[in-house]
């Protein structure tokens, strides 16, 4: 007999090892591919966090007013093994937001590569994360048992949502995780509590809870509603205590539990948290200013949703809408089979008083936790990512049960495990057709990502390292100069330092940035959202490669250099000078020490011979004979001269330009539309300068 339960006991604990290392494993696969528009911002703000650790300046262990303590904890320890030099080599703070997107070229600077810094994280913060599910997994089984702990773990460890932003360098995977980890911890002393009297085991496990739920609010401060599942486990349990505790002994006692938690998770919160050793007042401050900018402004940004696109709050319907879009089908087949079955189980005992309270306890976090984040204009689908495994635990809870009723009502023992083997076998299928992205899952109940895109904004960089494949295969003539709608990190995290792929920030919507621009490659991200006015030119041309995830562009890449300047783009300017019929000047721009001249091709045509004159204030000249190659009608053409004001106290603007020109024996004429009549050479001041010229390789 003891053999037999000692051999039971090995195969329950082996069974939850084995859940801890498939909810590890499937975060730790690809993590290489993919870059966020976020991730920069926390791998610098994990810098400044461990540099802030070595040098002393602990206020500068508050980055931003998520907070993010434990996601930068993770980086900090990244930064320890990988590169702890970091802290003597750079000497400040990265500050703002600029200053944290920098950490790829401070990386670059210092000899690091800033994939392989931002893949250290990424693994440390997985591990991290994997002791708090292993920890969430433990006071689980002593709760509902093993069979709904197993469940439960393998249906939050392949969860297709879930699992692509829990392997992100990111705060809500974090939040969400510590948040399951602190619930269960509490659940658990919730049902080791006797109120008749305290005692030492039930102190612990509320000061266990206490330190957990820390880490949660550290993670993202809505976790503060955790304080409400505290409150609401110690009325269950007053409400069922025995007769032979009073009212007065069972209230005493919950409020001591109740205090302990609490004294646990602040003395956490200041323990995790250097900034608040130094300046606790400023930091609070700033959060809670923070919170009422976010609950009352929205994102700075436009969201798109139900099909429109929206500046400020997407309304109340936004995060019901949400989980019908992200949560998966074993969550649905879970719920309706515990709402079907709920009463039956009671009657049969198969549903414990401990199961209800649970389930209780979860639900009424998930609403309220849903319905408060729904009072901020700031909206994201990933900012309720912490009732997921909750939905999921109650799932887990319905699965479970409609097993026992397939075993006593349909007399199918051996299908007893039908329902639990069908919902993992789901999610594996989905995380398996996300692969290796993992945030593109939206349920096909609703229509999947075909319809999600007109309906749920999507893309958050997925793509990327393929885009930069693509582009890489390009460069055999030379560089190339890329423009994308998108954050350029999706794409540069995946180039060596001396690669010839430049993305540079400049106008394609102007003349001179079409003719310095050789590929764009456009972003789901924006083209969803209205963000992307090069695109609306573009969407009409040719796409020379696109990256597809379930039947959705999200990247489409246009070779510029090979396109005709479009219509849109020609319209007249005060730089325009039609030179006959054969080339038109579109725009001037001054640089450093040259100065760009962009033509059009109007026809087909022999080289065209220009001689440009530059007058300054004083009367000195300066003549440059330029020639420009033939080039197909639509196609720009670009001359270049020495700038004449280089070194010079006198300002560019102020020469007086002259351009002639000669098609073989054909002399030019310059027709200026600002002037009465057409003369040999026009002359124009600075309404030809652009204030942003393109930045040139």
């Amino acid at each position: 007999m003891m053999g037999r339960f000692d051999r039971r006991c090995a195969l329950s604990a082996a069974a939850l090892v084995s859940v801890v290392l498939a909810y590890a494993g499937i975060r730790l696969l690809d993590t290489d591919r993919l870059v966020t528009a976020d991730e920069p911002y926390w791998l610098g703000a994990s810098a400044n966090f461990y540099r802030a650790l070595r040098t002393g300046e602990l206020a500068y262990t508050y980055q931003l007013q998520h907070p993010g303590v434990p996601t930068m904890w993770a980086g900090a320890i990244a930064f320890w093994l990988r590169f702890p030099e970091y802290a003597t080599l750079v000497d400040h703070n990265l500050d703002g937001w600029g200053g944290m997107y920098s950490i790829e070229s401070v990386l670059r600077r210092v000899g690091q590569d800033p994939l392989q810094m931002m893949i250290a994280t990424k693994i440390v913060k997985v591990l991290m994360q994997t002791i708090f599910f292993a920890i969430a997994m433990t006071c689980l089984k002593k709760t509902v048992g093993t069979t709904i702990t197993i469940t439960a773990g393998l249906l939050i460890a392949f969860g297709p949502f879930l699992t692509g932003l829990d392997s992100a360098l990111h705060v809500d995977g974090m939040a969400a995780i510590t948040t399951f980890a602190g619930f269960c911890a509490i659940t658990l002393a919730t049902e080791r509590t006797n109120l008749k009297a305290i005692t030492v085991k039930p102190m612990f496990l509320w000061a266990l809870a206490g330190m957990l739920c820390a880490t949660a609010w550290l993670s993202r401060y809505p976790a503060l509603l955790l304080l409400g599942v505290v409150g609401l486990g110690l009325l269950l349990q007053l409400i069922a205590r025995p007769r032979s505790v009073s009212r007065r002994v069972g209230v005493r006692t919950a409020i001591f539990y109740g205090a302990t938690w609490m004294v646990s998770g602040v003395l956490t919160t200041i323990a995790l948290w250097p900034a608040l050793w130094v300046a606790p007042r400023t930091t609070l401050g700033d959060m809670w200013t923070y919170f009422l900018e976010a609950a009352g402004e929205g994102h700075e940004l436009p969201l798109i949703f139900r099909g429109v696109v929206k500046l400020g709050d997407p309304g109340w319907l936004f995060y019901p809408v949400t989980l019908l879009w992200r949560l998966s089908l074993s969550d649905w087949f879970g719920l309706i089979a515990f709402l079907l079955l709920a009463v039956w189980s009671w009657q049969r005992g198969y549903l414990t008083a401990t199961h209800v309270r649970v389930v209780i306890m979860a639900l009424v976090y998930v609403l309220v936790f849903t319905i408060v984040q729904s009072f901020g204009a700031k909206k994201f689908d990933r900012y309720i990512l912490p009732v997921y495994p909750l939905i999921t635990l109650i799932a887990s809870i319905g699965l479970v049960l409609l097993g026992k009723w397939i075993t006593d009502v349909l007399k199918q023992p051996r299908l007893r495990v039908a329902p639990v083997a069908l919902a993992v076998a789901m999610n594996v299928a989905f995380v398996g057709t996300i692969l290796p992205y993992r945030l593109d899952y939206f349920s096909p109940i609703m229509g999947g990502p075909q319809l999600a895109v007109a309906n749920m904004q999507m893309g958050w960089g997925q793509g990327g390292d393929q885009v930069v494949n693509y582009l890489t295969q390009q460069t055999g003539a030379g560089p190339i100069t890329v423009q994308t709608s998108a954050n350029p990190s999706a794409f540069t995290y995946f180039l060596p330092d001396d690669s010839p792929i430049h993305f540079r920030k400049f106008r394609l919507m102007t003349p001179a940035g079409w003719y310095e621009t050789d590929y764009y490659v456009a972003g789901i991200q924006q083209t969803q959202r209205n963000l992307a006015p090069a695109y609306e030119v573009l969407r009409d041309y040719p796409r020379v490669f696109t990256v597809e995830i379930g039947g959705v562009p999200y990247f489409e890449v246009f070779n510029v250099r090979d396109l005709p300047l479009p219509d849109s783009l020609k319209a007249p300017t005060a730089c325009n000078y039609r030179f006959g019929e054969h080339v038109q000047l579109m725009q001037i721009i001054g640089r450093d020490t040259t100065i760009d001249f962009y033509f059009l091709s109007l026809a087909d045509t022999d080289s065209v011979v220009l001689t440009i004159t530059l007058t300054a204030p004083d009367g000195n000249v300066n003549n440059e004979v330029v020639v420009t190659a033939p080039s197909a009608p639509g196609t720009m053409m670009r001359a270049t001269i020495a700038n004449p004001a280089t070194g010079t106290n006198t300002p560019l603007q102020d020469f007086e330009i002259s351009i002639t020109g000669s098609v073989g024996d054909t002399s030019l004429s310059v027709t200026a539309p600002w002037l009465t009549t057409s003369v040999e050479a026009a002359t124009t001041k600075s309404e030809c300068y652009y204030t942003a010229p393109p930045q040139l390789p």
